[in-house]
């Protein structure tokens, strides 16, 4: 079992790691600023964090996203104020998920149905703290809010559906399943 093989500690670790490499690379291609994008996998990683190991990795998503706004704009009240938005959305969609009865493994429509209204309405959050927090740091004018609230939000909600029922799903047991056909995974990427 996950929950007693690696300790907390690790756990936040890895999440603040993976958001952060995530995070950079999906920086690289920015949309709107340097803070928006149309594809956000942290969202997704971070849900599946949650899902996984527990709400205590809500700290490993806190710094993951913490630092990687810092190393974008190296102000350290928006990069809170950014990470607390991104954290508290995925915590909200987690929740949801959970109240739900979501199942992991995702095998009704059901489950997808789910994932796709938990991850809608608690990336409404972070997208919307996201984008009053840099429109109140002067790095968005007023005018362009409707747009960048728009590709926040997208951009969260496709990381969600992109990253979270892969990580979800992965196993021990799925990787020596996928082992024995290298040949088409080759092939499909």
């Amino acid at each position: 079992d996950e929950q007693s093989v690696i300790p907390l500690t690790v756990k936040l670790f890895l999440v603040a790691l993976v958001y952060f490499v995530s995070g950079r690379l999906g920086l690289a291609i920015p949309y709107v600023g340097s803070h928006i994008t149309l594809i956000w996998l942290p969202t997704g990683i971070a849900v599946a964090a949650l899902l996984r190991w527990g709400t205590l990795c809500w700290l490993g998503i806190f710094i993951g996203a913490f630092v990687t706004n810092f190393s974008v704009d190296a102000n350290p009240a928006l990069d809170a104020c950014i990470a607390l938005g991104t954290t508290l959305g995925t915590l909200l969609t987690a929740w949801l998920l959970r109240w739900t009865k979501f199942q992991a493994t995702i095998d009704s429509s059901k489950d997808i149905l789910f994932l796709i209204l938990a991850a809608a309405m608690g990336m409404l959050f972070s997208a919307s703290v996201g984008v009053s927090s840099l429109v109140l740091f002067k790095l968005l004018s007023l005018q362009d809010v409707g747009a960048a609230w728009l590709s926040w939000w997208a951009g969260d909600f496709v990381g969600v559906l992109l990253a979270a029922p892969l990580l979800l799903n992965m196993s021990i047991a799925e990787f020596k399943k996928i082992a024995g056909q290298r040949l088409e995974i080759l092939v499909w990427c």
